[in-house]
C-alpha cells in the first residue's frame, strides 16, 4: 500500500473507534439511568433466578447421589 493509502486507512479506522467508543457510552449512560432507577427490582429478580437455579443444582445432584 502506498503511505497515502495507509494514512486514509489510518483515518477510517480512527474514525469508527470514536464513533464505535461515543456511541457506546451513551448507551452505557443511558442504560446506568435506568438500573440505578430499578436496582431494587434487578436485585430481587436476580436474586430469585440465582435461588431457583440453586435449588435446580441441589435437586440434580441429590438425584445424582441418591439415584
Amino acid at each position: 500500500m502506498s503511505p497515502t493509502w495507509t494514512v486514509a486507512v489510518a483515518v477510517i479506522l480512527v474514525a469508527m473507534w470514536v464513533t464505535w467508543f461515543s456511541t457506546f457510552a451513551l448507551i452505557v449512560r443511558a442504560a446506568s439511568r435506568w438500573i440505578a432507577h430499578h436496582s431494587a427490582a434487578i436485585d430481587i429478580v436476580s436474586g430469585l433466578i440465582f435461588a431457583v437455579l440453586g435449588l435446580v443444582m441441589a435437586v440434580e445432584g441429590a438425584i445424582e447421589l441418591f439415584g
